[in-house]
């Protein structure tokens, strides 16, 4: 069975699903697929990043890590930069391996 809904993500992220009386009751596969119905901004993904780092953070303080979110986004812009390069070094700037 297939079961479709529009619903609205809340800050949260918390989601409550009421399904049909015919569905039988007893173990069952759940698949959840979420498409977002607009793109983010940058700064809206920025900002996202950076509060799922900050919910991760206390498990890294309590192992003595001094890691801030801040560090992970510019360790994080790094490696960006390192792939584009890397990327650059093999095809160049149209796209043609060399």
């Amino acid at each position: 069975m297939t079961i479709e809904q529009t619903v609205e993500i809340q800050s949260d992220r918390r989601l409550v699903l009421d399904l049909p009386p015919e569905l039988p009751v007893g173990r069952a596969r759940v698949a959840v697929t979420v498409t977002p119905e607009r793109n983010e901004t940058p700064e809206e993904r920025r900002q996202r990043f950076s509060e799922a780092i900050e919910r991760c953070s206390g498990l890294g303080k309590r192992l003595g890590s001094k890691v801030t979110s801040d560090d992970v986004i510019a360790s994080h812009r790094e490696d960006l930069i390192r792939e584009e390069a890397k990327y650059q070094r093999l095809y160049g700037k149209d796209g043609a391996a060399r």
